[in-house]
């Protein structure tokens, strides 16, 4: 070898060596750059941020005139443009993106980790697809229209570099999206808590206003209810008193006339069944007028109630006595067999009528006359013993009172 020779080799041989230098260099630079870039975009706050970082990246590493990214919708292979740099430059990406998407090779470049670079539609540019992709998802497509003024073979190896800056891009991305959905469903999650809160404290103020309002209508059902029984109550005492009023004497207590009708005609039926006697007495007070008279109504009605309690004393709980009016009362004595027993039913009245009677001041003596009926003997109606009854007291008052009298069948 000549020296000659020897020196044009020696050239060749430097210049070769400082390019592998500068490309050594220039490797460097993009990896350090690539290492910068991951770990700035890692506190970007929205895609468009990193992406538009992602952007930067790329023309670090190739010449581009126009570049875009398009993410692709959840659960879908639907991709939108998300960010372009120029704007003005989405229409030629979204014209171009069409007839790719028809002869599928967006479709196979998403399957390749490396860049694929094919003609535009006129055939007069270069564009470039890469996958934007981590080993779990695709994310999107990264689509640039190449600079003609540069040979991609004189790029420091570029498909790796530009891999690594869309794969970190994605990865952060995958991320970033996994985040703000996580917070998006954290957020709903607290919303639908507080949102649970608030209807479980609304359900504990209407279930605390319906108690209220049961207990405010219990309250009233039993106001309303107490108030209806005090009025069925005093209802049913009105009439009993009316019914009271209507069948018994206000002064004495005793049965009056439509009562005593009433009792005599069950008396009636019940000697028709048995075959036994019946007595109907009439009692009339002798000399009571005078003493009326005299001594004044008051002391007259005292008399007559006492007089009243003693023959209710002397009769039996089956028997029924009643005053018809004035001094004058009646009896109906039923169940009797002979007409002996009426008649000592009789003395027995007139002496506890004779007895004396204290009234205030004032001591009373009074007799009584009776007059007595038999069923069936003397009639079998309630107005024919009545009136035989009546007849044979007058007897007794001509024979001089304070005795009893028969009525006898030759009065009939």
């Amino acid at each position: 070898m000549t020296p000659e020779l020897d020196a044009g080799e020696l050239e060749r041989r430097l210049e070769h060596l400082m390019q592998e230098r500068r490309a050594i260099i220039e490797s460097l630079d993009v990896a350090v750059n690539i290492g910068n870039f991951a770990r700035c975009i890692n506190g970007l706050d929205s895609v468009e941020a990193i992406l538009k970082e992602a952007t930067v990246r790329v023309r670090t590493i190739i010449s581009v005139h126009s570049i875009c990214f398009y993410i692709a919708e959840e659960e879908e292979m639907n991709f939108r443009l998300v960010h372009c740099e120029p704007a003005d430059a989405a229409d030629f990406f979204e014209t171009e993106k069409i007839p790719l998407i028809q002869d599928r090779t967006i479709a196979w470049t998403l399957r390749r980790e490396k860049p694929v670079i094919v003609s535009s539609s006129d055939r007069t540019r270069r564009i470039l697809l890469n996958a934007l992709a981590t080993p779990t998802r695709i994310l999107g497509l990264c689509m640039a229209e190449l600079d003609d003024s540069q040979d991609l073979d004189e790029v420091a190896p570029y498909p790796d570099f530009l891999s690594i800056v869309l794969a970190t891009t994605a990865e952060v991305l995958e991320s970033f999206l996994l985040t703000r959905r996580i917070v998006a469903l954290n957020t709903h999650l607290e919303e639908k808590i507080a949102s649970l809160e608030r209807s479980e404290a609304e359900l504990i103020s209407l279930r605390d206003r319906l108690e209220e309002q049961v207990r405010a209508r219990t309250f009233e059902l039993e106001a309303t209810n107490a108030e209806l029984t005090r009025e069925v109550a005093e209802r049913k005492r009105v009439e009993e008193e009316l019914r009271y009023m209507a069948t018994h004497d206000s002064l004495t207590g005793l049965p009056s006339r439509v009562l005593f009708h009433d009792r005599l005609e069950q008396a009636i039926a019940l000697a028709r069944r048995t075959k036994t006697l019946v007595a109907v007495m009439f009692l009339d007070l002798d000399s009571f007028k005078q003493i009326n008279d005299t001594l004044g109504h008051d002391v007259g009605d005292l008399l007559l109630v006492e007089i009243a309690n003693r023959l209710r004393g002397n009769v039996r709980d089956m028997d029924t006595v009643a005053r018809m009016g004035g001094d004058e009362f009646m009896f109906a004595v039923p169940c009797l067999t002979a007409p002996n027993e009426a008649a000592t039913v009789a003395d027995r009245l007139i002496r506890s009528v004779s007895r004396e009677i204290r009234i205030g001041e004032h001591t009373l003596s009074v007799t009584g006359s009776i007059g007595i009926s038999f069923f069936p003997d003397d009639g079998d109606s309630v107005q024919t013993l009545m009136r035989r009854a009546d007849a044979a007291m007058y007897r007794a008052k001509e024979s001089g009172r304070d005795t009893f009298s028969f009525s006898g069948r030759q009065e009939r």
